[in-house]
């Protein structure tokens, strides 16, 4: 838990397109957030009343430039940030 959030965090696996499908991952115990990796592609969106992080990669990345990003949790409020290396 951060700043009243329950964050989880996961790797990940296969092709991964809807990252809502890491929830049964943390179930019982419900998520504010998930961090996650795996597919070396930044991604940032909430779903139903669920945000999810993945920084990307710094190295080997499936995007256009290495990245990682900063999170900031104030209470039910998420602020993000990618760094482009």
């Amino acid at each position: 838990e951060v700043e009243g959030a329950r964050v989880g965090a996961v790797h990940g696996w296969g092709a991964l397109e809807d990252p809502t499908e890491l929830l049964h991952v943390f179930h019982p115990t419900p998520v504010d957030v998930v961090l996650f990796g795996h597919t070396h592609r930044r991604l940032a969106r909430t779903e139903g009343g669920v945000f999810y992080l993945n920084p990307g990669a710094v190295r080997n990345p499936r995007d256009d430039r290495p990245s990682f990003a900063l999170l900031e949790v104030d209470g039910g409020d998420y602020r993000h940030k990618f760094v482009i290396l």
